[in-house]
């Protein structure tokens, strides 16, 4: 993957690639996981995800948009009932499908794109020319390498001052990844260091 050499590499890499992965493989086994971006609460304090998981089939993940951390989890036992589960849900927690998903915030002014650099794998905000960090993360390593990271899509707040970013991770190895992540993220512009 790329590292930063050159803003048209980085575009034209983080746009190619997608995905990211959650820790819960089972033993020779490869962790494959995708997930679905279904809305905020209305209160933004949370939101909600339906998982594809290889393993344990269908199920929607209510994340505390503080922590990331999953508050409750509901399987779904037959997939024809998807968007009847995904109706329940959402009126029961509030969930609201009024946010913007986008490699650009809701008004247009930041791009985000993704860059490897190594194990690291780091978020970048672009404003015309200049970039910062919005957020790194540590890549999985296995006796194949490292995992390859990218930056699969970012769904943010009608505000824009909120957003989760879906990055998907891929590492051959014995017990593998290829799996979405969801990292929850304030966007403060202003605490920023464009450079």
């Amino acid at each position: 993957m790329a590292r930063g050499h050159g803003l048209g590499i980085i575009i034209a890499v983080s746009v190619a690639v997608a995905g990211a992965g959650e820790r819960t493989a089972v033993a020779g086994h490869d962790l494959v996981r995708t997930f679905e971006f279904v809305g905020f609460s209305v209160d933004a304090s949370r939101f909600l995800l339906l998982v594809n998981d290889e393993q344990t089939g269908y199920f929607f993940s209510l994340r505390s948009f503080d922590n990331g951390k999953q508050v409750k989890s509901q399987y779904v036992e037959n997939p024809q009932d998807i968007e009847k589960t995904k109706k329940e849900i959402m009126a029961k927690y509030n969930i609201v499908p009024s946010h913007v998903s986008s490699l650009k915030s809701p008004d247009g002014r930041f791009s985000l794109v993704g860059v490897q650099e190594g194990r690291r794998f780091k978020v970048l905000v672009l404003q015309g020319k200049k970039t910062a960090v919005l957020k790194t993360i540590d890549c999985e390593q296995g006796s194949t390498g490292v995992a390859q990271a990218s930056l699969k899509n970012a769904h943010w707040t009608k505000d824009g001052r909120k957003v989760v970013l879906i990055v998907h991770k891929v590492l051959r190895d014995e017990n593998g990844i290829d799996a979405d992540e969801a990292l929850p993220v304030l966007f403060l512009p202003s605490s920023l260091r464009f450079e």
